[in-house]
């Protein structure tokens, strides 16, 4: 119980906790999940930012920012929530691929991520 109030003051004044350094993915999933997905559906009615590469396609970039939404998406699900489970081996390996590509779009556009 101690610890708990501990990390509780912890996140109030310094807005993360000593426990929040174990897993730093859950915590930052955790913390951006709710905006990514406030910013997709910003991008899809209004659509302020777009890397000069889409500036032909602009409709290519929504498909990132799903991408991106998607892979946040779940993995919120699976550690907050309930995680992906499927009997077919095709339909996970597809889930993961794409979970894995959201990521990396997040990573690759993370500064062009503006409005």
């Amino acid at each position: 119980m101690f610890r708990s109030l501990k990390w509780k003051l912890q996140r109030l004044f310094r807005g993360y906790s000593e426990a929040d350094t174990w897993q730093p993915c859950s915590f930052t999933v955790e913390k951006l999940q709710p905006v990514i997905k406030a910013y997709a559906t910003y991008e899809a009615e209004k659509g302020h930012s777009l890397p000069n590469e889409f500036a032909q396609d602009p409709s290519s970039w929504l498909v990132i920012i799903k991408d991106i939404e998607y892979a946040f998406d779940w993995l919120y699900a699976d550690e907050f929530g309930e995680p992906f489970h499927s009997d077919n081996t095709d339909a996970i390996k597809a889930h993961y691929d794409r979970v894995d590509r959201g990521c990396e779009n997040f990573g690759k556009y993370f500064r062009h991520m503006w409005n």
